[in-house]
């Protein structure tokens, strides 16, 4: 728990405590979980956007 309290702000480790504590879970355990789910959706395949063009030979 030491390295979370020394990388974020007083106000920043409140703010999680509170939250962890609303939905039953260590502040351990929910920061945890927030940066799983940050790293999950900043490597999840994204779709492509647009329509696909045939190649055509000018």
């Amino acid at each position: 728990m030491a390295e979370i309290n020394t990388q974020l702000s007083p106000a920043t480790i409140e703010l999680l405590e509170r939250e962890a504590q609303r939905r039953g879970k260590t502040l351990a355990g929910f920061a945890s979980e927030l940066v799983e789910r940050e790293l999950r959706d900043r490597t999840k395949p994204k779709k492509q956007g647009g329509k696909i063009r045939p190649f055509r030979r000018p």
